[in-house]
């Protein structure tokens, strides 16, 4: 199995899902920092492995996952409409870079995490 380096930036891109755990911890949330670590771990692993398909769908459901349960603490929260637009729109350039990194998949995977 051929892997990355530890110096790329698809797989430094993950500490981002750290972070974000760090932020659900100091809020009291302990279900959607559970999934961020989980999240970091399959990315991880599967960037890693140079995307080895074993290890896809693990990534993939552990990251649907995460997204549901921020968008559900998301909504159970008075989060003002401003605040909600800009996540969206977050949310969408996520996606464009996501669909745009198959063409440059080492560029705008970091953007897409």
């Amino acid at each position: 199995m051929t892997t990355r380096a530890w110096t790329d930036p698809v797989l430094w891109s993950n500490v981002l899902f750290l972070g974000n755990a760090a932020l659900y911890v100091a809020a009291g949330a302990a279900l959607p920092a559970i999934a961020m670590l989980l999240c970091a771990v399959a990315s991880t692993v599967y960037h890693y492995s140079c995307e080895w398909e074993l290890v896809r769908p693990f990534d993939v459901h552990v990251a649907y996952l995460t997204l549901g349960l921020t968008m559900g603490y998301a909504a159970a929260s008075e989060v003002h409409p401003g605040v909600w637009a800009v996540a969206l729109l977050c949310l969408g350039g996520g996606l464009a870079a996501k669909k745009k990194s198959a063409d440059a998949y080492g560029q705008w995977h970091t953007i897409w995490h």
